[in-house]
């Protein structure tokens, strides 16, 4: 392999440094943005992979079209990456059969694939909160997940299928220590390998937690509820997930007048 291919992040930074003369003032204000992010993933991560930054940036909300911002800059300064792409994955849900058939996968794998699944598939965690997660967060008796890692530090509660609860019983580790303990990047790839297999096309973390938002409203979990769990501070981000609810209601409510 070539040198780019294994350019790191560390290095990245400094290519972006070294580059702002070069560039425009509001390009070189994006650079500095972008050299700050890369410190803050390589403190909290502890990873210098470019994939695993992606990944990142991505479970904290950046849309498909501010990641491809951020790859055209990498790019730029001798990182060998492809614009991500807004398709399928990015943007449905799965069905219950398929959301089933990728917790099957995931449990045949082993403990950190299934808990990873299930946590952000039967209780709407982002990855970010899954991978943070510690066994002191788990309320067994009570039936819930205790998310204190969310977005703008807004701290949950998230009710547990009793199901996974069992799981997650028989590995039980000490009250401080992560319950899955693993990197941005391996649980995107994880997932989206699984998706694969298990589905036929790549899956990433974040559908999980659109299938769940969207399940619950199919099933008439009112929409301030999944708001609450899901931790969204508007109303406004939780009604996004609405499209493929309403549409499929009104379309039996057209038929049913047939």
């Amino acid at each position: 392999m070539g040198g780019e291919e294994e350019l790191t992040l560390e290095e990245v930074a400094r290519r972006l440094e070294g580059r702002k003369w070069m560039v425009s003032e509001s390009t070189a204000r994006f650079y500095d943005n972008l050299v700050r992010m890369i410190g803050r993933y390589r403190e909290e991560a502890g990873d210098g992979s470019l994939e695993g930054f992606l990944a990142w940036l991505r479970s904290r909300g950046w849309s498909p079209r501010s990641l491809k911002t951020v790859v055209y800059h990498l790019r730029s300064v001798g990182a060998d990456l492809k614009p991500p792409r807004a398709g399928p994955a990015a943007r449905e849900a799965l069905s219950e059969e398929e959301l089933l058939k990728l917790l099957e996968e995931a449990r045949r794998r082993g403990f950190y694939h299934y808990a990873l699944v299930a946590l952000c598939g039967l209780c709407g965690l982002r990855v970010s909160e899954a991978l943070e997660l510690r066994w002191a967060d788990i309320d067994f008796d009570g039936g819930f997940v205790v998310v204190r890692a969310g977005k703008g530090a807004k701290g949950r509660r998230v009710p547990a299928p009793k199901r996974l609860l069992d799981y997650l019983r028989f590995y039980r580790g000490r009250p401080e220590t992560r319950v899955i303990g693993r990197t941005y990047a391996w649980a995107w790839q994880v997932v989206r390998e699984m998706g694969e297999r298990a589905l036929g096309k790549p899956v990433s973390p974040h559908v999980l937690r659109h299938t769940y938002a969207t399940l619950l409203l199919k099933k008439g979990v009112d929409v301030r509820t999944v708001q609450e769990v899901l931790g969204h501070a508007s109303l406004a981000t939780t009604a996004a997930y609405l499209h493929s609810v309403d549409l499929e209601a009104a379309r039996r409510a057209v038929e049913s007048l047939g």
